[in-house]
Order: C-alpha cells, then structure tokens, then sequence
C-alpha cells in the first residue's frame, strides 16, 4: 500500500528503501536538504507506483532521481533549486510569493519544471545543459552561464519573455519547430531542422552570428537595424534574407548559401556588394524600393528593384542593367578618374543617374546615345563632375 515517510535530517540519511507498492511520499525540511551531497540521495522503491519529495521550509534545494518534488514557501520569497542530476522528475515550486531559480547545470533533463505565474522564475543553464526534452511551466526568465553551449527546443526559446542574462560568447542550440526571435546578449545560434521545412528567424540586433543548418528547410533571415554578424544558411533548400525598411549590412557581414531576397515594400535598405552578388535566387520587393550598395566592383542590378544607389568611394567597374524599371545613381564623388562601364539590356527605359560632386548626368539607355544603342554598351571617364558632364554633351 502507501507508505510516508518524515525524514528531519538528510545529510545523515542519503537513502531510503522500501517495499511499498502504492504511492511512496517523504517529507523533508530544505534546510537539511541543501548540499550538493543529497545529490547522491535515492529512494528506492522499486514496485512503488509513484514517488514524492515533499519539501517545506527556507532553503536551497539539492534534486535527485525522485519520480516528483512538491516544494512549499520559502519566507525569505527567493529559493534555488539545483537539479543535481539527469533526471525526469516532476518538480513544482508554486509559492505564489517566491522568486524561483532552477540551476540546471550540465544536465540532460527531461522532466517538467513549474513555477508560478505571480513571480518571476528564471531557469540558469550551464555549459552542456539540454532542456530540449524538457515542460517548462511559469519560467520566463534565462540566464546562461559565460562561454557556455546549450540546448533547447524553439518553443522554450519564445517563452523566455523577462529578463535574458548571457556575456556574449554563447552558443544556443535550438531544435524542434517554432519561429525564433533570436535574443541579443547571446553570441551565436545554431538553428536545426523543423518537420515543417520552414522556419523564420528575427535578427534585430548586432550580437550573434545565426546558422540554420537543415537540409530541408526554407529559412527566412528577418533584418532590421544595422546587422554586423555572420549569417549562414543551408544550400540545399534556397534560405531568405528578408531585409525591413532601413535595415542595413555591414561589411563585416558574411552571408553564405543565402540565395533569395526580399525588400519591405517600399523600403530603403543597404547592403554590400559582396552581398549583392549571392542573391542568385527569387528577388520579391513589392511597391518601390531603394537598394544602397556599397563595396565597389562591378554589378549586375536585380530584378524589381527599382532604385539603385552606388555608395562606395572604392571604385566601380562594369555595370549590366538587368531590368528596364533599373533607376541607378552613381555617387562617383571620391571616385578620382575610373572607368564605368554601362551594358544595357535589349529593352529601353533604363535610367542611369552618375552622380558627381553637386552636379547629375541623366541617360535613359535606348534613347540617348550613350551606350551607342539597345543591347551594347559604352566607357565613360570620370575625371571631374565637369569633364563627365562635357562627354554626355558632345555625345547629344
């Protein structure tokens, strides 16, 4: 049948076995249950139908293996509890006064963790720590611990709404399926596969660096802000950077196996040219759009993007108009003398604005006879604003 038990003092009682065959219940006091050495504690009862731990009183709070813990009040309204072992168990701490920290370590826990919903509980993970098997109830907040890799699911990740604590320099694995909006005091993350085969992920700060490594998922990059990290996609499945109005990328930015673009409707954004080159995929920018490039180089411009303008001051080589909605300015101020050259496709309504100094050069390609004709193209010498407006002069 059941049996119960009163333990007063645990540091002298690290086991417990019995015979019962009904539900096995011992209770204990915190303050005898709070050393790292009850982490060694068992209850052994092996034809028992369920076990519990309740525990009453201030105090840390050392788990083991026990099937369920049932922790009361703490007056002090503040309890760590340290789960001290890979483990299942059932462990609710639903003092509606008390400020939960549930220290997982480097542990593989698989059980369920319940706090309660009037105060804020926080789950602390270390370096290997894996929750992704894990129920988490009432826990909004996290904190991981400096340096450290761990593991959860997409689900948990988005549940974490209230204070997020990391240095910088850790890594957090996220499986399962779910959307991920990823936090800023991390430093990477590692996106796995979703039975879905899509998945969106929001980067809306300067400190990690993102991969999604699936090879079957669509994985759509969300950019707000000014981005200075890495984002690495999976080459398999064509992934998307989808770039908000006034969203830019830095030149520090790698973009890899990133293949499609989309530009917020009638957004203004900027990215590099080394960017600009990878997007080999589908282009989607409804409305009408500005795309800054930077970097130098020559460029081939994209499709439904209307608006182009050419930042850098390194120097640009040839450009191929792609598109005859191509709206393109040059800002050739710093450039000195460079050759730019303009292929045009076989359609007219090109515009092509060079920007130099205070001074702009219109050419609408096909109408005028600066690239000498549709389809071919022309080498136009920047010296000074001047020296380039007299060339379009004498080619009218």
């Amino acid at each position: 049948g059941d049996r119960s038990y009163t333990v007063g003092d645990l540091s002298a009682t690290t086991s417990i076995t019995t015979s019962a065959t009904g539900a096995v219940t011992v209770n204990a006091l915190a303050a005898n249950h709070g050393n790292s050495g009850n982490g060694n504690f068992t209850l052994t009862a092996a034809s028992a139908s369920s076990k519990t731990m309740n525990i009453t009183g201030d105090g840390t709070i050392y788990t083991t293996t026990v099937d369920t813990y049932v922790i009361g009040d703490d007056s002090t309204d503040t309890r760590t509890i340290n789960l001290n072992v890979d483990s299942s168990s059932i462990i609710t701490a639903s003092s509606a006064s008390d400020a939960i920290s549930f220290v997982t370590g480097s542990t593989t826990f698989t059980g369920t963790l319940t706090g309660d919903a009037n105060a804020s509980d926080n789950i602390w993970l270390s370096d290997g720590a894996n929750i992704s098997g894990a129920t988490l109830n009432n826990i909004v907040d996290l904190t991981v611990f400096q340096n450290s890799t761990v593991t959860m699911t997409a689900v948990q990740h988005e549940a974490f709404t209230g204070t997020i604590t990391g240095a910088g320099a850790e890594t957090i694995n996220i499986t399962g399926d779910g959307n991920v909006s990823a936090k800023s005091v991390f430093g990477t993350y590692v996106i796995g596969d979703s039975s879905t085969d899509a998945r969106q992920v929001t980067l809306t700060s300067t400190s990690y660096t993102t991969t999604a490594n699936s090879t079957t998922d669509a994985v759509t990059f969300l950019v707000s802000g000014s981005f200075t990290r890495d984002i690495v996609g999976e080459g398999t499945v064509n992934d998307v950077l989808s770039l908000a109005n006034g969203a830019s990328l830095s030149t520090g930015v790698a973009l890899t196996e990133i293949e499609d673009l989309t530009i917020a409707t009638g957004g203004t954004v900027t990215i590099q040219n080394t960017h600009h080159a990878g997007f080999t995929g589908a282009i989607t920018a409804a409305g009408t759009e500005t795309l800054h490039v930077d970097g130098g180089g020559s460029l081939s411009t994209l499709a439904n993007i209307e608006n182009y303008v050419l930042d850098s001051d390194s120097g640009w080589g040839t450009l191929t108009v792609a598109n005859n909605a191509n709206n393109i300015s040059i800002d050739a101020t710093a450039l000195g003398t460079t050759t730019f050259a303009v292929n045009a496709n076989a359609e007219t309504n090109n515009v092509v604005t060079l920007t130099m100094d205070s001074d702009t050069l219109y050419n609408e390609l096909g109408a005028y006879a600066l690239t000498g004709g549709q389809g071919s193209s022309d080498v136009l010498i920047f010296d000074e604003a001047t020296s380039a407006l007299d060339s379009h002069t004498e080619r009218e």
